[in-house]
């Protein structure tokens, strides 16, 4: 990631100082802490290895502690996250120690006169799916099962393009999936893009991609990732999420695994201090490409959240949930059982 940030800092002064526009740092801060219960009472006190949030049970833990400096330059900008908690453990456990706490670093500039086009460097959100590592902004308190396992982030350079205001492009040359170092052998980057159609505050349409391989050279097998949904506000108190994900990666031998996931959420929010939204959703990855479990994954979920925004900063949720495998997968006690039911709260704030 330094080479990167070094290489966007040479551009800066081409693009950056270019006008004399007002330099403006802002500083924010989010804090999801939490107390989760699987009915299960797995021996490990952990949630299923295929959730990366809200992942310990039976003791109070903090799922993300984050703080964020931005700069807007005008034609440059800026941004360092730090962040700290069961998310960023688990989530990013394959990174040496001190990567693990790093969140939306990068810097960027824009590359034409009416800024629709920016090139950004260093380690961003994920421009897949529609939930993010902040509760606060998500439907439900739980990441859906496609959130889940597809990346968080991404580690490398971001170009996006907004012709329109309607439009929004972007292509993406990253260090693979989910990555902040590439893997160790593996020569070809990651690639991705994103199409985003909001003709209206009522409707957004979403394309996501994802190419690259997972493996070092020697072993090549490429993975196909397309992410597609849609967000519909279908009246002033009820909206809704319509997702899909589905990918495909070469097998060893010949032919490709498939896995796909479809989700539909539905919130209906009746004024400024309560909201309700349920979850429908399924996860199949037959040949355990991103989830592997015993026998079979194939996933079945419904969730129920209530939500109450407390003041304009602190927000309480509660959510129950259940997930069913088609074959014994969660742990109770010394055995495998084929559904996991769980209650978790959480009170979260932000600073700015």
């Amino acid at each position: 990631m330094k080479t990167h940030l070094l290489s966007l800092l040479l551009l800066a002064p081409l693009a950056g100082f270019a006008e004399n526009d007002t330099q403006v740092v802002t500083c924010k801060g989010f804090l999801d802490t939490y107390y989760g219960y699987d009915f299960n009472e797995p021996v490990s006190h952990r949630r299923p290895g295929f959730l990366y949030n809200h992942t310990t049970t039976d003791a109070p833990a903090v799922n993300l502690a984050l703080i964020q400096a931005d700069l807007n330059g005008g034609w440059y900008h800026a941004s360092l996250g730090l962040m700290a908690g069961t998310y960023s453990r688990v989530n990013l456990a394959a990174e040496p120690e001190l990567l693990q706490h790093f969140y939306d670093t990068y810097i960027g500039v824009a590359l034409n006169r009416g800024r629709t086009l920016w090139l950004d460097v260093g380690e961003f959100s994920s421009h897949i799916g529609f939930e993010s590592a902040v509760s606060a902004d998500n439907y439900t308190l739980s990441r859906s099962l496609m959130a889940e396992n597809s990346p968080y982030f991404l580690t490398g350079g971001r170009l996006t393009w907004k012709p329109k205001k309607e439009w929004e492009l972007a292509f993406l040359v990253v260090d693979g999936w989910q990555r902040v170092r590439p893997l160790a052998g593996n020569s070809l980057p990651g690639f991705g893009t994103k199409v985003a159609w909001t003709p209206h505050d009522r409707l957004t349409l979403n394309w996501s991609t994802y190419v690259g391989s997972e493996f070092p050279d020697d072993q090549r097998r490429m993975r196909y990732f397309n992410n597609l949904y849609a967000h519909m506000v279908l009246s002033s108190t009820v909206s809704m999420y319509l997702g899909c994900d589905i990918g495909w990666q070469q097998r060893a031998t010949s032919g490709n695994s498939l896995w796909w996931s479809p989700n539909v959420i539905v919130r209906w929010k009746p004024d400024d201090r309560w909201s309700t939204a349920f979850r429908v959703e399924q996860y199949n990855d037959a040949s355990g490409v991103i989830v592997s479990l015993p026998g079979r994954t194939a996933l079945t979920g419904l969730s129920f959240n209530v939500d109450r925004q407390i003041s304009k900063n602190l927000l309480f949720r509660v959510e129950m949930r259940y997930l069913r495998n088609s074959t014994p997968a969660f742990q109770r006690g010394d055995s495998l059982v084929r559904s996991s039911t769980s209650l978790l709260a959480s009170f979260s704030i932000r600073f700015s």
